[in-house]
């Protein structure tokens, strides 16, 4: 049976192997991010949705 790792050991930052590359299939493609004008209608929406 394998212990229960204590607090210590749960919050130590351990650094990376510098020579693991931490992305499988390389790094994610950027997102485009749009903002836009608040919608009197979203309180609406998510009264309709919760």
């Amino acid at each position: 049976m394998r212990r229960m790792p204590g607090f210590e050991e749960i919050t130590r930052y351990r650094d990376p192997d510098p020579a693991e590359d931490p992305w499988v299939n390389g790094p994610p493609a950027p997102e485009t991010i749009t903002i836009t004008p608040y919608n009197p209608e979203w309180p609406r929406r998510y009264q309709a949705l919760s």
